[in-house]
């Protein structure tokens, strides 16, 4: 899940959905995808921004880049390098989208 607050602020949050639930802030913006972050990861269509997710491979620590069209490239390059990495439209479709 992605958790936006104030706007701007994201990161990704996983776990126990109870306890996510009580960490989030009221007024945060959660948003589901429904293909899950792997390993092999399918790339999406072409998009104006993306939201990265990243596994890191040691620390299992989870980390939310904002990608640009002419950053895909570099960000293919650490997400070879993840446990589990995934690539979002910021505007797909299918993604469920609540507020708290």
């Amino acid at each position: 899940m992605l958790e936006t607050t104030d706007a701007v602020a994201r990161r990704w949050v996983s776990g126990d959905l109870t306890t996510i639930r009580a960490a989030l802030p009221p007024g945060a913006v959660v948003t589901v995808f429904p293909q899950p972050p792997a390993a092999d990861f399918t790339p999406p269509r072409a998009a104006d921004e993306y939201h990265g997710f990243l596994e890191d491979d040691a620390s299992g620590a989870l980390w939310y880049q904002s990608v640009r069209p002419n950053r895909v490239e570099a960000f293919m390059a650490r997400a070879r390098r993840a446990r589990r990495w995934a690539l979002y439209p910021a505007d797909a479709p299918d993604a469920l989208t609540a507020v708290v």
